[in-house]
């Protein structure tokens, strides 16, 4: 039975807000594929970093895990299954703490991030520049145009790749590297990214939040609709009924004389 009023409005939100989760999901799960396919050759494995694959095995079951997500929250909240719905609640506590986990980890450890980082970024510029793998290319052309840098020198990089953002003239040579500016921006932007983390992490709350109304919405329409249709079932014909005698004419009792004279007068 679909719910009425305030809950089709969360309904409505979880239905839009999974479908964007299942689709951001499935780009991460097939970039990442894309990237284990096109790097994972037998001539690049003098090339061979295990950071880099763990990096990229990292990334494949971060975006399988969205997508399932997104899948059971899509179809839960649509179909009205608190089965989806329950299990995409306990999937959704574990991605809760996950984030949790991951925002306290950054904010401790934010060194050994940023060298891991600055590692996996280096790695992935010299292999590029050995095999100029589309992935790879597509990858570092993303990043060096947000931090606005490239290459490990700055100066050279715009020569020997296309990849680095485009300037006119001399300004060419004044793109700093990559790796300061990696630093630079968990430096300048630790707040910023730590704001997003929890920002992250409450829009996670607040979706825990609808779902368990949800659920107590559905469960109460159903159990009114229990209580509605027991309450207009037809009654039964017990068998005391069949057992009282059926009905039999009644017989006509022979006329009395009182009623016989006034009918003669």
């Amino acid at each position: 039975m679909a719910v009425r009023g305030a809950t089709a409005c969360i309904k409505q939100y979880l239905v839009v807000f999974n479908c964007l989760l299942w689709i951001c999901g499935m780009v991460l799960l097939s970039f990442a594929i894309w990237m284990w396919i096109d790097n994972n050759r037998a001539e690049d494995l003098e090339l061979g970093n295990t950071t880099f694959y763990t990096a990229v095995c990292i990334l494949m079951a971060v975006g399988a895990f969205v997508a399932l997500l997104g899948a059971l929250g899509c179809f839960g909240a649509g179909r009205e299954s608190t089965c989806l719905l329950g299990t995409y609640l306990a999937f959704l506590l574990a991605a809760l703490l996950a984030e949790l986990a991951v925002a306290a980890a950054i904010y401790a450890n934010q060194d050994g991030v940023v060298s891991v980082l600055q590692n996996l970024y280096l790695y992935a510029y010299a292999k590029f520049l050995k095999t100029e793998r589309t992935s790879l290319g597509l990858t570092l052309r993303v990043l060096h145009h947000a931090l606005d840098c490239c290459g490990v020198t700055g100066v050279l990089d715009p020569i020997i790749t296309n990849t680095c953002p485009a300037r006119s003239g001399l300004a060419i040579f004044t793109l700093p590297p990559c790796s300061p500016a990696i630093s630079a921006l968990f430096e300048k932007q630790g707040r910023v990214i730590l704001g997003g983390c929890l920002g992250l992490g409450g829009a996670t709350v607040l979706t825990l939040i609808f779902t368990v109304a949800l659920l107590v919405a559905i469960r109460g329409s159903r159990g009114r609709w229990e209580r509605l249709r027991e309450s207009t079932e037809p009654i039964v014909l017990t068998s005391t009924w069949h057992e009282q005698p059926h009905w039999q004419p009644m017989a006509m009792s022979p006329p009395d004389q009182s009623d016989a004279e006034s009918g003669k007068i």
